[in-house]
């Protein structure tokens, strides 16, 4: 966003506007999942639109029930975005995840991977995210094979940060492990995640048992791309 966007004065009076229809009840379960999903993205860009959050917080729980997939993950992603600037977002989570199980057979491979990486950011401060992990990993579990380099190397590295409170999230681990990761584009995100969390995962047994290097050798014809973090990974794991 330009300073320009920033400084005008339209954005104050949306604001104003988008503020008085949450606070009136006229939005809907997806206009609701929107404004949230866009108030995550844009709270580090807008001047004061973290204010919309308490109006949010206070009606999202009436929405959630009748929230599709879609709607289900993109708000428990905006939480987990904004757990730091607006830690009110976390009373929402156990509402959120005692909707999810009953949606999850729907979500597609983006909504899985998009709701297992949110519950590895919240399991500190929302520890009743944790319930819907095993949920998640059966439907991942399913989707892998129709997941692009991006899913995939979100659900390795929320399984990399929950498996101590999560250790059934290691099941996931093979089924990444024998993907192509060739169908999408690979990004130094998508290279990096998935080289570190070998560079974890490895030493336990249950993991090591079904080879999980094969994500390595599978990335390592990007290494011309990435060349600083493959030597460190390469040495790292002594491939």
């Amino acid at each position: 966003m330009q300073l320009a966007d920033r400084e005008s004065t339209v954005l104050p009076r949306l604001h104003g506007r988008v503020r008085s229809m949450i606070s009136r009840k006229k939005l809907g379960p997806r206009e609701c999942a929107n404004v949230f999903w866009a108030t995550a993205h844009l709270s580090g860009a807008v001047p004061n639109v973290t204010r919309l959050v308490p109006a949010l917080v206070k009606v999202l729980p009436e929405q959630l029930e009748t929230m599709n997939p879609q709607e289900l993950s993109n708000s428990l992603w905006a939480v987990a975005q904004l757990q730091e600037v607006e830690p009110l977002v976390l009373q929402i989570v156990p509402a959120i995840v005692q909707q999810i199980p009953s949606r999850a057979n729907d979500m597609i491979p983006q909504h899985l991977s998009n709701c297992l990486w949110a519950a590895a950011q919240l399991q500190e401060g929302a520890p009743d995210v944790l319930k819907i992990v095993p949920v998640l990993v059966d439907q991942i579990l399913v989707n892998a094979k129709d997941m692009m380099p991006q899913h995939l190397s979100n659900c390795l590295w929320a399984a990399v940060q929950l498996r101590e409170a999560e250790p059934a999230v290691l099941k996931t681990v093979p089924a990444i492990s024998e993907e192509p990761w060739t169908y999408g584009p690979v990004t130094f995100q998508c290279f990096s995640r998935p080289l570190f969390a070998d560079l974890v995962l490895y030493p336990i047994s249950s993991v090591k048992s079904q080879k999980p290097r094969n994500i390595y050798q599978k990335l390592s014809k990007y290494a011309k791309y990435f060349p600083d973090i493959y030597l460190f990974i390469r040495v790292s794991i002594h491939v």
